[in-house]
Order: C-alpha cells, then sequence, then structure tokens
C-alpha cells in the first residue's frame, strides 16, 4: 500500500514536472519566435541600408562622371578661347598695320596728278584693300563675339562643377554621418 501511495505521488510529482516543462518550452517557443522575428526585422533594415548605401555611391558616382565631363568642357573651352583671343590679336595687328599703311598714304602729298594708268592701278586696288579691310574687322569682331561666350559658358561651367563639388561633400558628410 505505501508502494502504491508513494508510485501515485511520483506520479503527481512527474506530472507537475511534465506541466511545468511544458510551460517552459512554451515560453522557449515564444521567445525563439519572437528572435526569429527580431532577426528578419534586422535582416531586412540591413538590406534597406545596403540598398540605400548603393543608391548613395550610384549617385556619387555619376557626381564624379559628370564633374570630370564639366572639368573636360571648361578645358576644352578655355583652349577654344585661348586661340580666339591669338585670332583676335593677330586681326587687331593687320587692323592696326592697315591702319597705319592708311594714315601714311595720306599724309604722302601728292604733288602732282598721277599717271591714268598708276590711277587706274590704284584704282583697281582699292576694292581688295577694302574688302581685306572688313575681312580683318569681322574677324576680329567674331573673335570677341566668341571669347564673350566662351568666358559665359567656362564660368557657367566652373559654377556648375563647384555645385557637383558641394552636393559630393554634402553626400559624403550625410554617408560619414
Amino acid at each position: 500500500q505505501a508502494a502504491v501511495e508513494e508510485a501515485r505521488q511520483q506520479r503527481t510529482d512527474a506530472e507537475h514536472r511534465v506541466t511545468s516543462s511544458r510551460e517552459l518550452l512554451g515560453h522557449a517557443r515564444t521567445a525563439a519566435n519572437s528572435a526569429k522575428q527580431r532577426v528578419a526585422n534586422t535582416t531586412s533594415a540591413k538590406k534597406e541600408a545596403d540598398s540605400q548605401r548603393n543608391a548613395a555611391a550610384r549617385r556619387l558616382a555619376e557626381f564624379g562622371a559628370a564633374a570630370k565631363s564639366a572639368s573636360a568642357e571648361v578645358e576644352r573651352h578655355a583652349a577654344a578661347k585661348a586661340k580666339a583671343e591669338s585670332v583676335r590679336e593677330e586681326g587687331l595687328l593687320s587692323l592696326a598695320e592697315l591702319e597705319e599703311r592708311l594714315r601714311l598714304a595720306e599724309e604722302t602729298p601728292v604733288d602732282e596728278d598721277p599717271s591714268t594708268m598708276e590711277r587706274d592701278d590704284l584704282a583697281g586696288e582699292v576694292p581688295v584693300a577694302r574688302q581685306h579691310e572688313m575681312d580683318v574687322r569681322l574677324a576680329v569682331r567674331t573673335a570677341e563675339e566668341r571669347v564673350g561666350a566662351l568666358a559665359g559658358r567656362a564660368d557657367a561651367l566652373a559654377r556648375q562643377a563647384q555645385a557637383e563639388r558641394a552636393a559630393r561633400e554634402r553626400a559624403a558628410a550625410r554617408k560619414a554621418a
């Protein structure tokens, strides 16, 4: 009889341990599910951060390429500006030479009437000289306009390059923060 009571007591104790173990198992499963959910959330957040980082890197690369392109454009315009200024200087020198020749010709006293043959030859040279003067003046004016246009474009490109550098610096600062 005592053995039966002892067995019943052991059975009751075992049932309590089973019930307690089941409760602990339920809590453990809940904790494991919660941990799995946190891992999934963290993984999702990591993927989102990686995506944002990659997008920022792409934008930074695009800014870098645009800045490099703008720098090359500035160099091309600077070379074109230098060439236009050179052509302008040549035109101004040629114009000054022609004006000096005209001044000397106007100052030369005419003592006698030139022969008709000489006068006809000189009259034939006048249109050529006038055309040459017009061409030189046109070349000078064109060069001046090109210099002005190139200077404006170079200034715009320099401002654009500065804005792109500032954007890259801001992006780098945001990335570092």
